[in-house]
């Protein structure tokens, strides 16, 4: 739950199961507006994960570590036959060291 976006939680904190919200405006990562309407689906009582009760969220979990791994992968060696101008605005930026 502590990934969830505060405003989705505060919403489905105060739903019931089977009911759905009134249509909530956010901004998408990549800057655009965009509307989302959530469903209360079900509510799952606090407990440790588990194989049984949790598989679909620990195979997303697993499958996107391995896109970001491979991903990682992919631009240390690009970084190595790419040519990169960097514009000296942003020099500072000690992300691409």
């Amino acid at each position: 739950m502590r990934d969830i976006d505060p405003v989705v939680y505060l919403n489905i904190d105060t739903m019931k199961v089977g009911n759905i919200s009134k249509p909530l405006q956010y901004r998408t990562d990549d800057g655009k507006d965009a509307v989302r309407i959530l469903y209360f689906k079900k509510k799952l009582a606090p407990h440790a994960a588990n194989l049984k009760d949790d598989w679909s969220r620990i195979q997303s979990a697993a499958l996107a570590e391995k896109k970001d791994m491979a991903l990682d992968k992919w631009f240390t060696k690009a970084r190595q036959d790419v040519f990169i101008n960097i514009d000296p605005t942003y020099k500072s930026c000690k992300i691409l060291e």
